[in-house]
């Protein structure tokens, strides 16, 4: 009797314990379940963040490019504005000269 007893007893046991480890076991595959559900998502945010810094860096290198243009578009107006900066020059120096030789021959053919 006492054999049986401790024979029920141990089975007893062996039953709590195979409760308790499906238990745990159960605990364990949902919190994998939920890990792997996260690292996921964060993959997900992670290449869609790769995304967007390539298409940000694309557009940063066609904007550079649109100042470059500009640059150089500036650099040719104020060279052509120089240029025409100095035929004015010239123009207004002979028109002076011109104006000059006029009133001179006005004056002679005044006298």
């Amino acid at each position: 009797m006492e054999e049986n007893s401790e024979l029920r007893r141990q089975i007893a046991l062996s039953k709590q314990t195979e409760q308790e480890l499906a238990r745990r076991n159960n605990a364990y595959q949902k919190t994998i379940k939920s890990l792997l559900t996260k690292m996921k998502e964060q993959g997900s945010e992670q290449q869609q963040h790769g995304e967007l810094v390539r298409g940000l860096e694309e557009h940063a290198a066609e904007l550079e490019l649109q100042v470059h243009l500009a640059q150089l578009q500036v650099d040719e107006a104020n060279t052509r504005i120089d240029q025409l900066t100095h035929k004015l020059s010239e123009r207004n120096r002979a028109t002076e000269g011109s104006a000059s030789q006029f009133a001179d021959t006005a004056q002679f053919l005044a006298q």
